[in-house]
């Protein structure tokens, strides 16, 4: 009896083993059918659903390039028909590789193909062939007798069925994928009970045959625990199981010794790694810097564990007129999760300096991270262009932002998923930062935290401080103490705060951005008429006024104030401006009021630029300055100097400047007719201003050779605007001045050049983008006006004119830059060439 106990037990045991074994292999089964059925939908379904979608979309854009060259006749619009064909035969290759083992779907396909095939050969090509051999009407009555309509719906019809058939495949096979994993969830719940009861068996075993000698062994054993080192456990003779457990506690004692060697070279290693973390923890630290137009920030993370956070976040200035507000929170805590926040920080930053909105941004990153496993990163990226204050972001799956301004609150949602193992798309949301507007990002260790009875949530907390600083530095007319608000919001105002509360479970970050306003509404202003000569006005005014600066503060306040003022007469589109000036604690304050709401831009510029360069020159003389909406309507373009900074920037002041101060004081007639500077639009805008009804296409234009261009006609404008106004009426300037007011429309207003991906920006903007990538050539856009054959002859006549201006001494602007009449030529010539029906050609001169 006392030896059939153990062979008992032991039977028990590897009947449930034996189990265990059979689940693990009907569960092993049911995994490698899932995965098979899983594979076909990733490798055939799911690829051939998309591809069939694509399929559609290339017949759809044959027909839609067919319709369009029978109703115009021009070839440019069969070009969706031809893209489409060659998009048809890759994607029906494409299908039929991917159904080349199932039957019924490659015999769908092939009537689908031969469809295609029958709408072309009897419907598209006969009416392209009429068009083309100028038979308008047998072309139309193919159209109009529904031949072509009845085989195009018919093809329609059949790539609907098949679609309908893929996704009823797809259906089935997913319903299979989820019976089976039903089944295998049954298993597991089956393989945990046998579990349990060979557990319990085993228990029953370990009582019996090992706790037994145990006891026995326990006083050698406790021994030997007391100081590993103190000498081996002694082995018995006699019984094997009390022989193993003897060796088995001697194993102890030795693990224990090795254990103890272990945690003595851990310590060391410990101490070496201590300067990686520290490395870690400054990179992820925030850029230092100061950023432009006064704007003002402040951030904190508090770790919820250790020194390294999972959370990252930077603002800085990403040119004089853009900054940056970056704030990245990946899953976890530690110098894993930091290090993964280290590299989005650095991925974020760098495309957005070489020019990449904040969605490509975002989508840069989600490429460098590539599958990411299980984890997760959520992004809050923005942009905010200055002196206007127009904000762009893009927030992947991160806590909602918040605008706050005086009285109004503005939350930024999520503009796409989070970073992580599946792939999305991101969009990039616009905005606005007013003056005295802050924006407050933080992540969900700050959002998702709730407070007190009330639950009151992080960020409605972080809203409510925000406000409450707001209000009580509009009455102070202080400045915005933004250390004093994030310090609130991280603090733990509940009762039971104190050093035995629990440690935060996320880590917890908040950043907060501000636009102090420069414009007030109590502000001293003296009005002045627009022209020229109130810049020597304006400059007397401050001499008059202002207590005696030191020498280099007053001739860089006359040089800034010269600038501003000229701004606003070119361009502030009204008959009067304002000017105010304020020394206060050191800070000369100088601002200048006009009625244009259009915010100037500082504009990059070569070193032999005429011209152009005077905001740069403002903002490398003063310690910050902007442009900020005006109370009374327009703006209000404004900087503040000190010693230091007008000692910083002494000798700034260039030739070309004085030349422009030698023509602002210049005498006005006092019988200057008002209306001269008709026709000479301001900001880029004027009563004409339609959408234009012709274009040209600039193939590979030369963006060095372009900007050297625009740098050279800005001087030519700006020079030409201010003959306008100081030229006497006479027959020998007459020509010059014609020649500047048409340069003045058409290089302001009629010839916008836009993107060819989808328009919008000017030939500024896009050569300035594109100057900024690296980039050594664009495709760009040439829209011209109403009558562009007209326009183009007069263009030419009026370059030629200028050119001959700046030749003979008559105007102050160098000559034309080497390559930029060659460029001019080339460029009128395409025009003329597309005009006439001829396709767009290269630009083949040298790119510098």
């Amino acid at each position: 009896m006392i030896r059939r106990r153990p062979t008992a037990r032991a039977a028990l045991v590897a009947a449930l083993l034996g189990l265990l074994l059979v689940d693990a292999a009907a569960g092993s089964v049911l995994s490698a059918q899932r995965s098979s059925r899983q594979e076909r939908v990733d490798e055939q379904l799911t690829p051939a659903r998309t591809q069939l979608a694509a399929l559609s979309k290339a017949f759809v854009d044959q027909e839609t390039g067919v319709r369009g060259f029978v109703v115009t006749g021009a070839e440019e619009f069969l070009e969706p028909y031809v893209a489409g064909r060659r998009e048809q035969a890759r994607l029906a290759s494409d299908l039929g590789r991917l159904w080349r083992e199932d039957r019924a779907l490659s015999d769908r396909l092939d009537e689908v193909l031969a469809a295609a095939e029958d709408w072309r050969q009897n419907a598209a090509e006969p009416e392209i062939a009429y068009r083309r051999a100028g038979d308008e009407a047998r072309s139309v009555a193919l159209v109009t007798n529904r031949t072509g309509k009845v085989r195009f719906d018919r093809l329609r019809a059949l790539v609907a069925d098949l679609q309908g058939h893929l996704d009823a495949e797809a259906d089935r096979v997913n319903d299979q994928t989820r019976r089976s994993a039903d089944l295998a969830n049954a298993i597991v719940v089956a393989s945990a009970m046998l579990a349990l009861l060979l557990a319990a068996a085993l228990s029953t075993q370990v009582q019996r045959r090992v706790l037994g000698p145990l006891r026995r062994l326990r006083p050698r054993a406790e021994a030997a625990a007391r100081d590993p080192r103190s000498g081996q456990v002694p082995i018995p003779t006699g019984d094997p199981d009390v022989r193993a457990v003897a060796r088995s506690a001697e194993q102890l004692r030795r693990t224990a010794v090795r254990n103890e060697e272990s945690a003595a070279r851990a310590q060391q290693a410990l101490a070496q790694e201590a300067p990686s973390v520290a490395a870690i923890s400054a990179e992820l630290a925030p850029t230092a810097g100061a950023l432009p137009a006064g704007l003002r920030w402040a951030g904190r993370t508090v770790p919820a564990e250790g020194d390294v956070p999972g959370d990252v976040y930077d603002v800085f200035a990403v040119s004089p007129q853009q900054v940056a507000v970056l704030v990245a929170d990946a899953a976890g805590h530690g110098p894993q999760a930091g290090l993964v926040a280290l590299r989005a920080k650095h991925v974020l930053a760098g495309a957005v300096r070489h020019g990449l909105d904040p969605a490509g941004a975002v989508a840069r990153l989600a490429e460098e991270l590539g599958d990411t496993g299980e984890g997760f990163l959520s992004v809050f990226l923005a942009t905010v262009d200055l002196p206007g204050g127009a904000l762009r972001y893009a927030s992947a799956g991160h806590p909602a932002a918040v605008l706050l301004s005086t009285g109004a609150v503005e939350r930024l949602p999520p503009t796409g998923p989070l970073l992580g193992p599946v792939p999305g798309r991101w969009a990039t949301a616009s905005a606005v930062l007013p003056p005295h507007g802050t924006l407050a990002v933080t992540t969900d260790g700050v959002s998702g935290t709730a407070v007190g009875e009330a639950r009151v949530s992080g960020v409605e907390r972080l809203v409510e401080h925000l406000g409450d600083a707001t209000r009580t530095t509009a009455r102070a007319e202080g400045s915005l103490d933004l250390g004093s608000v994030i310090d609130a919001v991280l603090a733990d105002p509940s009762p039971a705060a104190g050093p035995a509360r629990a440690r935060p479970q996320d880590d917890r970050t908040v950043v907060l951005l501000h636009r102090p306003a420069h414009a007030a509404a109590d502000q001293q202003w003296t009005t002045l008429p627009a022209v020229p000569a109130s810049a020597g006005a304006a400059r007397r005014l401050l001499r008059e006024t202002v207590p005696p600066p030191g020498d280099d503060l007053l001739e860089a306040a006359e040089l800034c104030l010269t600038e501003l003022v000229t701004n606003a007469v070119l361009h502030g589109g009204g008959t009067e401006i304002a000017v105010s000036l304020a020394l206060e604690q050191g800070v000369l304050r100088l601002g200048v009021r006009d009625r244009s709401d259009s915010h100037p831009r500082l504009l990059v510029h070569s070193a032999s630029a005429g011209t152009g360069r005077g905001l740069a020159l403002v903002a490398e003389l003063s310690e910050r300055w902007g442009s900020d909406p005006s109370p009374a309507g327009g703006k209000v373009v404004w900087c503040e100097l000190t010693e230091e900074s007008a000692g910083r920037g002494a000798g700034a002041g260039d030739a070309w400047l004085a030349d422009l101060a030698e023509l602002l004081d210049a005498d006005l007639d006092a019988d200057l007719d008002a209306g001269l500077l008709d026709g000479v639009p301001r900001d880029g805008t004027g009563p004409d201003d339609a959408p234009p009804r012709a274009a040209a296409l600039l193939l590979r234009y030369p963006v060095r050779l372009g900007m050297r261009a625009r740098e050279h006609y800005r001087s030519l404008l700006r020079e030409c605007q201010l003959r306008v106004l100081h030229a006497p009426r006479d027959a020998d300037a007459a020509a010059t001045r014609a020649a500047a007011e048409l340069l003045a429309d058409v290089y302001t207003r009629r010839l916008r050049v836009q993107d060819v991906t989808g328009g919008g920006p000017g030939v500024e903007d896009t050569l300035l983008a594109a100057f900024t990538r690296g980039d050594r050539t664009a495709d760009l856009l040439l829209s011209l006006g109403e009558r562009p054959e007209e326009l183009l002859a007069a263009a030419a006549g009026a370059l030629d004119q200028v050119r001959r201006a700046t030749a003979t001494g008559e105007l102050l602007t160098e000559r034309t830059p080497s390559g930029v009449a060659e460029l001019d030529a080339w460029a009128i010539e395409e025009c003329e060439r597309q005009l006439a029906g001829r396709s767009a050609t290269p630009w083949p001169g040298p790119l510098d």
